[in-house]
């Protein structure tokens, strides 16, 4: 059992926060190690110094006493990261305000650290200017995998192998392909979210046609996730 006056040090990325009494606020951090609820002591008054050091789209470095509770006090903050493009364009930063959201839905209090890498990756393959419907994909995509949802892309419903003359239509609810005439999606596509299931974003920022795969296909996506979560 840890020690109520023990002190830690970690990073984190906020995804919810409640204002609490006159000045406190209760903030809930995405970190490498899962969920962490704390509790920010007068944040909200005009000169508080920990206000500095939270933002909504951006790596705060916290400093964390246990307390007896889960609900952690945070005892100093500065940020460690951010991401500028996410402030200014807005639809960048509705996206980025997506991959959170989806991350807080799916993660438990404990969880491993690659969800959170995840989402730094997503935040700056954003702040580098690349294609949010792209972005979107591969997170959402990435995100199935980590789950131990990912979708097959190595046969059909049938149990065939995927033919590249050919084409096929996702069924959400079975997670794979049906070969159908009249299906969108054809080899381009199947090779893309082989892609973006497989290697970070940012590597696949000049990849001619990802773009319009990914408007294309994200519908798809999103039925999917939502079938699960």
């Amino acid at each position: 059992m840890k020690n109520p006056s023990e002190r830690s040090v970690t990073q984190g990325i906020i995804s919810k926060r409640t204002d609490y009494r006159e000045a406190d606020r209760i903030l809930t951090f995405i970190t490498p190690a899962g969920k962490l609820r704390g509790m920010v002591r007068g944040v909200r008054k005009p000169k508080s110094k920990l206000a500095g050091g939270l933002s909504l789209m951006a790596v705060c470095q916290l400093s964390v006493l246990q307390g007896r509770g889960e609900l952690k006090q945070i005892i100093s903050t500065r940020i460690a990261e951010t991401f500028p493009r996410l402030t200014e364009d807005y639809d960048a930063m509705m996206v980025g305000y997506l991959l959170i959201e989806l991350t807080d839905k799916v993660i438990e209090d404990e969880a491993e650290s690659g969800y959170f890498d995840l989402l730094v990756e997503g935040l700056k393959a954003l702040d580098a200017g690349m294609s949010s419907e792209v972005v979107e994909l591969g997170f959402r995509l990435r995100l199935l995998k980590m789950l131990g949802h990912q979708p097959e892309l190595e046969q059909d419903s049938d149990g065939d192998k995927l033919d590249a003359s050919k084409t096929y239509t996702f069924v959400p609810q079975e997670g794979v392909l049906h070969l159908n005439e009249a299906g969108n999606f054809n080899a381009d596509a199947i090779k893309a979210w082989r892609l973006l299931l497989n290697f970070p974003l940012i590597k696949t920022a000049k990849v001619k046609g990802l773009a319009e795969v990914a408007g294309q296909t994200l519908p798809v996506a999103r039925a999917l996730f939502a079938q699960l979560y």
